[in-house]
């Protein structure tokens, strides 16, 4: 199996939690597939520095994460033809994608009260309702690594489709 990691997320100045997270779970699932001839394992960044915030390991070349071109990651990574992709965060460009992609979605609240902050300038807030929802709900499959859950019926309990 071509598992490819997210790393886009890793700060090269310091960690926030989602850098942290991203670093602290790349290296974990590392050390967990070192051995496995199974699971071939590599890493997509956008900036060198990234590489050094985790093991050796594969890794591939993308736009930044806050880059127009992400909404358009997915096809460039079909050419490489990973049958995984996880992401930390749930804005990864999936439009066209060829691959089970498995999406992080921190902050639920933000799904149960879907309004952006209104001290954000307009075209933020246009770009909040154009991703955050939606980007949610385009993986194969999500999860959420926050104990709150806004409402019973849980946003994780998407199948992995059938081939």
């Amino acid at each position: 199996m071509k598992f490819l990691f997210d790393a886009r997320y890793i700060r090269t100045d310091h960690h926030d939690g989602i850098s942290r997270y991203s670093a602290e779970l790349l290296t974990a699932l590392a050390e967990l597939t070192r051995d496995n001839s199974r699971v071939r394992l590599a890493a997509l960044i956008s900036d060198p520095g990234q590489l050094e915030h985790f093991p050796e390991l594969p890794y591939l070349t993308g736009p930044s994460v806050t880059s127009p071109a992400e909404a358009l990651t997915s096809l460039e990574l079909n050419r490489y033809r990973p049958d995984v992709v996880f992401s930390p965060m749930q804005t990864m460009g999936s439009l066209g994608r060829r691959y089970k992609l498995i999406l992080t979605l921190h902050d639920l609240i933000y799904y149960e009260h879907p309004q952006p902050p209104s001290d954000l300038p307009l075209p933020i807030q246009w770009g909040w309702r154009a991703i955050t929802r939606p980007g949610g709900r385009s993986g194969s499959r999500s999860i959420a690594p926050t104990p709150w859950s806004p409402s019973p019926r849980p946003l994780a309990s998407r199948s992995w489709p059938t081939a």
